[in-house]
């Protein structure tokens, strides 16, 4: 896999976020092919031009860079603001770079469908590839090795605590490690794990072996 791929996935839907809503009354039409110069275009209004939707689908901008740089993790909270985790270091950290990676949490106040205020929770993430918003204000983070947790104990938008929680998650490819973070109907936290991992974990019941693609 190229290490630009996910980025290119990400381009396809406007190379940052949208939000997809149905409009019975408001058929959308159906678009035809794109003129060269659009192909290779990075704007964001002309990508979502080119966005091939069924009928009856319409598709907006909700926010795009340089609020978001490289975002390969989303979700909403009970409070309706998304939260994103953005990667600019992605794959890894060359040497003299500083961890630079963060998660924003975004919002739209005044309801017109587009983000309109938006702070960081955290940042200097050392490539992160997980991430979900707990229902206190907090966040889990898949990052290399490491399940963290983080806190926000003053109620000030920003983490002020960091736990790592687990460590020995495998690192040998950037791509694979901890992922899709998701809050099952059972009240659990689930995640994933890609075929290159090999991970190797010490709990309170002991010992966790998973080699290769897994859900924990």
């Amino acid at each position: 896999m190229k290490p630009t791929s996910p980025i290119s996935i990400l381009r396809l839907s406007l190379l940052s976020l949208a939000v997809a809503s149905i409009f019975s009354a408001h058929p959308a039409k159906a678009q035809t092919t794109a003129p060269a110069d659009d192909a290779n275009s990075d704007d964001a209004e002309v990508e979502r031009r080119m966005l091939q939707l069924p009928p009856g689908f319409d598709i907006q901008l909700f926010a795009s860079e340089p609020l978001l740089k490289r975002p390969v993790s989303m979700t909403f909270d009970a409070q309706g603001r998304l939260w994103v985790l953005c990667i600019p270091r992605y794959p890894q950290l060359l040497p003299g770079q500083d961890a630079i990676d963060y998660i924003a949490v975004l919002e739209d106040r005044a309801g017109k469908g587009v983000a309109d205020a938006s702070h960081i929770f955290v940042s200097g993430l050392r490539v992160a590839t997980g991430m979900v918003p707990d229902d206190a204000g907090g966040a889990w983070v898949g990052e290399g090795d490491l399940l963290l947790h983080f806190k926000d104990h003053a109620g000030t938008g920003k983490a002020d605590e960091r736990q790592i929680v687990f460590n020995g998650f495998g690192t040998a490819d950037t791509h694979h490690t901890l992922n899709t973070f998701s809050w099952g109907p059972d009240g659990l936290l689930y995640f994933d794990q890609g075929w290159y991992i090999n991970s190797s974990i010490e709990t309170p019941r002991g010992m966790r072996r998973r080699f290769g693609g897994a859900i924990w």
